[in-house]
């Protein structure tokens, strides 16, 4: 039985880029929730630096995470 896996990111977006990425973010999200063995997808930011963003992903097997980063 394959145990499920969490991925945790944490990233900086460039000043320069933050509105762009703020825009496109919802997008990005919702290609990555039809990847296989997705669960959950969780996006946070810093509230002392805004530029700061942590996601925490939750897959059902490590082989499906490391398959959607491929």
């Amino acid at each position: 039985m394959k145990s499920p896996v969490i991925e945790v990111a944490v990233y900086k977006v460039k000043e320069e880029k933050l509105q762009q990425f703020l825009q496109h973010q919802p997008v990005a999200h919702g290609i990555i929730k039809k990847f296989k063995g997705f669960k959950s997808l969780q996006s946070l930011r810093a509230i002392d630096a805004p530029d700061t963003f942590v996601d925490y992903c939750e897959w059902d097997s490590h082989e499906d995470a490391v398959h959607a980063n491929d």
